[in-house]
């Protein structure tokens, strides 16, 4: 015959642990309406509403290039942390236009860099601006935290709706 209070006492610590475990998980979510608060859900209502269209790049190699709108990139995130950019067709026919995909989040708590992974993509997109007509990041392949004096190419994208 089993000795249930033998058998009981040796179920102690895993029931405590247990208790606590489910204790703690339920008190952190306490008072919580979602994932992100007031601020960051600003940032990726701003980022995912529109599609973004390059129109300035400056690196240390080619100096600041200027694009017009009709032939230039475009970017587009959207909220379930996917994306697209895409090249439009060469202006005298000679190629279509080309859509890449990628996967994007936040890396920083107060979402100020992005890292943006995908075939043709990776980099990290420090935001130095960003309204709901203008993003302008600092874009480099390593995470501009924690390595601050890698190469870096500055982009400035305009929301689609307020250029086309």
């Amino acid at each position: 015959m089993i000795n249930i209070n033998r058998h009981i006492k040796s179920r102690i610590p895993h029931i405590i642990y247990s208790t606590a475990i489910f204790i703690l998980l339920c008190s952190s979510c306490e008072g919580r309406s979602g994932y992100l608060n007031g601020g960051q859900e600003e940032t990726v209502s701003t980022l995912t509403n529109v599609e973004w269209v390059l129109v300035s790049s400056t690196d240390d190699i080619f100096g600041e290039q200027v694009f017009s709108p009709e032939n230039s990139c475009s970017y587009k995130f959207n909220r379930d942390l996917n994306g697209w950019f895409r090249f439009p067709p060469a202006p005298d026919g000679t190629s279509e236009a080309t859509t890449y995909y990628f996967q994007w989040s936040f890396t920083t708590e107060n979402f100020a860099v992005l890292y943006i992974t995908g075939t043709a993509i990776r980099q990290y997109w420090l935001i130095n601006r960003m309204t709901s007509s203008e993003l302008d990041v600092t874009a480099s392949t390593q995470d501009p935290v924690l390595n601050p004096n890698t190469d870096k190419t500055h982009y400035r994208f305009m929301a689609s709706d307020k250029i086309r």
